[in-house]
């Protein structure tokens, strides 16, 4: 990359009539670090690298098409894919373990198994649970939820109050004085 700094300018003529500046890409160029980051990116991602190619082939000579051939064959056609079949083979990994997980539970072990064995292991651990919650979610609603909630609203029914006035109307009615309490769960 180093060999190609400073070689694309406007006023060379023969870079001027190749097809990198008639599209006028003097913009993307291998003067600084950053612009041959963004050369590299322009030829791993887009498609009109052989523009670019001829821009630098026009002013370095035809030895150059060896370095994009070259960054095309090793980048785009080997890395590129290794690193989408990679990715592609993690979601097949994770497809077929939920699958599994799936026809495990739809097997012969029953939830009431799986709760039992939780329990058991719990148990085992010797750590006391008692003030924690466990709840699950149940297939239609979590009753659980909407017990606990009611239970909390009457436990600290006066912990999660708050005066709110009465609305202008009725306060005027009432001198303004009184004020009502409402729940925040």
């Amino acid at each position: 990359m180093v060999w190609f700094a400073g070689a694309l300018q406007p006023s060379d003529e023969h870079v001027a009539e190749s097809s990198y500046g008639q599209y006028d890409l003097y913009p993307i160029n291998f003067d600084t670090f950053g612009g041959a980051l963004v050369c590299n990116f322009y030829l791993l991602a887009l498609n009109h690298w052989p523009i670019l190619m001829n821009g630098v082939e026009a002013a370095v000579g035809s030895a150059s098409r060896l370095y994009f051939v070259t960054f095309w064959v090793v980048h785009v056609v080997v890395l590129l894919n290794v690193i989408v079949a990679f990715v592609v083979d993690a979601f097949g990994i994770q497809k077929d373990k939920r699958a599994a997980a799936a026809s495990s539970a739809s097997g012969n072990a029953s939830a009431s198994q799986t709760v039992e064995d939780w329990a058991g292991l719990l148990r085992a651990s010797g750590v006391d649970f008692s003030s924690y919650r466990i709840s699950r979610v149940l297939e239609h609603g979590d009753v659980q939820d909407d017990v606990y909630r009611a239970e909390l609203r009457e436990r600290f029914a006066d912990t999660f109050t708050t005066a709110v006035p009465r609305p202008t109307s009725a306060a005027a009615a009432t001198g303004g004085a009184e004020a009502r309490k409402r729940p925040y769960c």
